[in-house]
């Protein structure tokens, strides 16, 4: 009778890394890692099952944010050109002023915000408005390389 004091084959670790998604060396480690993945703190509002995401999950995250990269340079590589308004404000302080220009930029009204039911409504229209007017997420959220 087994009393569970067998040890796998590492064919059979090998097996069950495949079959379960767990990268094979988490199967020799004391604990395994805690994963921190700052992109869910961004994109999901008030989430609690997302503390600990499933191994799908973190794997399909990597596999985007790789994706992302390769897209980041092969943009920066076919348009040299840094966007009209980079720059643009150096040298003003009045912050109603600056205001009116980003808005007008965004195409935004000054009471924008009115028309949306919450904040994630209102997050959402403005990520739209950077992106369309050709900001990345990694420029307007300050992770964006500066010439």
């Amino acid at each position: 009778m087994d009393k569970g004091e067998k040890k796998p084959t590492f064919s059979q670790i090998e097996a069950l890394s495949k079959e379960t998604s767990i990268p094979l060396g988490y199967f020799f480690l004391q604990e395994p890692p805690i994963e921190k993945l700052d992109i869910l703190e961004y994109r999901t509002m008030d989430s609690i099952e997302l503390q600990n995401p499933s191994r799908n999950l973190v794997d399909n995250i990597y596999e985007m944010q790789s994706v992302q990269e390769w897209m980041h340079e092969y943009m920066k590589q076919e348009q040299n050109d840094k966007l009209k308004f980079v720059g643009a404000l150096s040298g003003r302080n009045d912050s109603r002023e600056i205001a009116n220009i980003i808005r007008s930029e965004l195409e935004l009204d000054i009471d924008w915000y009115k028309s949306s039911t919450n904040t994630w409504e209102s997050f959402k229209e403005l990520r739209n408005r950077f992106e369309e007017s050709g900001i990345s997420y990694d420029e307007w959220s300050g992770k964006a390389e500066h010439p």
